[in-house]
């Protein structure tokens, strides 16, 4: 965190970075309690103070100065009710079939997109979004009942679906299928000891202290891929992987 009336531009200079003072934003990140502490911070570019924002849009994930995503789920809400209000005035003189396809095009994109970053969600932010995954099946299917409506479907919950989707991640940075920044995001106990212990290939978890560590893909998705069976861990491809693990959260 910077002091008071402080310029970044030195900062900006020795790091190769051009900022464009009336595109630039700043936003701490933290508990309700410390942000409380950084209330007087003020942030200079070229002789002008930059505009502190308590959310904001890039590359399409809204983040707020907590990380509730709060706003970020209520974005993809209005977005979904839109277009699912469109397959259901269009459901009519679709087949099941072209209206699943409507659905997997339009709808969920929107709710995949970039889940294995937000998706340590609160109780009430989840619900909100479920409730819409159960329209989209009632609409499809045009049954009231949305377990039934699920399992005509194929479809899993989207809790479910954003467990998968972070179970996957791991499992490209532990193999190199991702960029090398991401590749050592993830270490396995072998490389820390040499003890020939049950858990040496397992991935080593960090200890955060916080929710919101814990929230983190970092923790979360190795807990997860941590906790799936030896069988689907030891995947000798992505593609085994995947189908291993489309069977374990189906069933």
């Amino acid at each position: 965190m910077y002091g008071d009336n402080c310029d970044v531009e030195q900062w900006a200079a020795s790091n190769r970075l051009v900022l464009n003072q009336s595109k630039t934003k700043w936003m701490p990140f933290g508990t309700r309690q410390k942000l409380e502490h950084c209330s007087d911070h003020r942030i200079q570019l070229h002789g002008k103070e930059i505009d502190r924002v308590s959310s904001f849009c890039y590359l399409g994930v809204t983040l707020d100065e907590n990380l509730s995503w709060n706003e970020h789920v209520e974005l993809i809400c209005n977005k979904v009710s839109k277009r699912l209000a469109l397959l259901s005035r269009i459901r009519p003189y679709l087949t099941l079939k072209a209206a699943k396809c409507v659905y997997n095009c339009l709808v969920q994109p929107i709710f995949d997109y970039t889940d294995t970053v937000w998706g340590g969600l609160s109780i009430r932010c989840s619900i909100s979004l479920q409730r819409l995954q159960n329209r989209a099946a009632h609409i499809i299917q045009r049954t009231a009942r949305t377990e039934e409506s699920f399992k005509m479907l194929g479809w899993v919950d989207l809790e479910t679906q954003r467990k998968a989707h972070k179970c996957i991640l791991v499992f490209k940075c532990l193999n190199e299928l991702v960029p090398p920044y991401l590749s050592d995001y993830f270490i396995r106990n072998r490389t820390i000891h040499t003890y020939k212990t049950r858990q040496r290939n397992e991935i080593n978890l960090p200890n955060p202290k916080l929710t919101l560590g814990k929230n983190s893909f970092r923790f979360s998705g190795a807990v997860l891929f941590t906790n799936l069976p030896p069988s689907i861990k030891e995947a000798t491809s992505f593609s085994i992987f995947k189908n291993f693990l489309r069977f374990y959260f189906s069933h």
